[in-house]
């Protein structure tokens, strides 16, 4: 009776030694999948990291262009303003002198009609 009761005691250990051991295996196996997932999906993850750091880098270059034409086109409207500045002051001062020589002509002509009309006058008064 010992030996039947040691027999199928050995037989369910020996049952429940290959069930733990397909479970074992099979934990081994999903770990396997799941850590080759993991792996992938890592690699996934490095490949977009790397995508973004070329975009940022891209968009570094970008901006320092853009920064590069913002200060040309400021530095070129600040010129502008100033040869601007400059016309106008030379306008002025065209506008001015040309003021003056209108009044002179204006001046001249008022002198040259005044003798004039006033002989004229004198002529129709004989």
């Amino acid at each position: 009776m010992k030996s039947y009761f040691l027999s199928n005691l050995i037989k369910h250990i020996q049952q429940k030694y290959k069930e733990v051991k397909n479970q074992v295996n099979q934990l081994q196996k999903g770990m396997e999948n799941n850590i080759q997932e993991l792996k992938f999906k890592n690699n996934q993850l490095e490949n977009e990291n790397n995508d973004l750091r070329y975009n940022i880098q891209d968009l570094k270059c970008i901006n320092d262009t853009i920064q590069e034409e913002y200060n040309m086109i400021k530095q070129y409207n600040e010129e502008l303003q100033h040869k601007n500045k400059t016309l106008e002051n030379e306008l002025q001062k065209y506008l001015i002198k040309n003021d003056v020589s209108y009044c002179l002509n204006q001046q001249k002509q008022l002198i040259q009609v005044v003798p004039f009309n006033y002989f004229k006058q004198q002529i129709l008064k004989y």
